[in-house]
């Protein structure tokens, strides 16, 4: 996917809509669903994802600065298998190299590996839902 963008906003006490659009194929992709924090008080960077027809996800804030990027994580395990998720999101579509150094810092510190990370793809023709 290329063109990635997600959009939050509040709809109500400690829950927010979730929109995420991306170019998939050549198509322009979106899904709307909600996330809320069943902890505030305890747990203020937990929430849970809800997407229709989806599992519900988990959804850790590892460390923001509130103005340019968010680092979020989460891990599964299935099995025997171990899966991680990991979105590192800017409020720009491009983070200075020291925004980004410190937002991966939020993830070595926890001793996750982000050298397996994927870059995201944006440029000027790339089109955004809503």
């Amino acid at each position: 996917m290329t063109c990635i963008r997600a959009i939050y906003d509040e709809i109500a006490p400690n829950t927010v809509s979730v929109v995420n659009t991306a170019v998939l194929n050549g198509n322009t992709t979106a899904i709307y669903g909600s996330a809320y924090q069943p902890y505030p008080e305890t747990q203020p960077g937990y929430l849970i994802v809800q997407f229709p027809g989806r599992p519900d996800g988990d959804y850790f804030v590892l460390d923001t600065d509130y103005v340019t990027y968010t680092a979020v994580y989460d891990c599964v395990s299935v099995g025997a298998y171990k899966l991680e998720y990991a979105w590192l999101m800017g409020r720009t579509n491009s983070l200075t190299p020291e925004q980004l150094a410190t937002a991966r810092a939020a993830y070595t510190q926890f001793g996750i590996d982000i050298s397996t990370f994927e870059a995201t793809f944006h440029d000027e023709n790339c089109v955004y839902l809503p």
